[in-house]
């Protein structure tokens, strides 16, 4: 028995952000990464702040990355009907395991 997906759940890309820790020339960072196709991979590293939470640190990178794919226009949802609206990604979810977060960045 096939069953068919539910048309109310949310769609968007999945991000990835892993802490990276210091090292000679640099120091602590968050790294972010969306695996776009097997030719691109967009990245964003933002450096990690002490007086923010670990999850703080990594939505800032989550956000980093979601900021640059909708400045070049590249990530947007395509809204279909009437006819198509660009509509910008927004962060709509978060999980974790032991070593990395993960967000959803989907339609507002």
């Amino acid at each position: 028995m096939t069953q068919a997906i539910a048309q109310t759940i949310a769609r968007g890309f999945a991000i990835r952000t892993t802490f990276r820790g210091p090292t000679n020339t640099r120091g602590s960072r968050v790294c972010a990464t969306y695996k776009r196709s097997n030719d691109e991979t967009l990245r964003a590293t933002v450096e990690w702040r002490h007086e923010l939470s670990a999850e703080q640190n990594h939505c800032r990178a989550a956000q980093a990355l979601i900021n640059k794919a909708n400045d070049d226009g590249r990530a947007y949802y395509v809204e279909i009907g009437l006819g198509a609206q660009f509509v910008p990604f927004e962060m709509t979810a978060i999980g974790w395991d032991q070593e990395n977060y993960f967000f959803i960045a989907g339609k507002p």
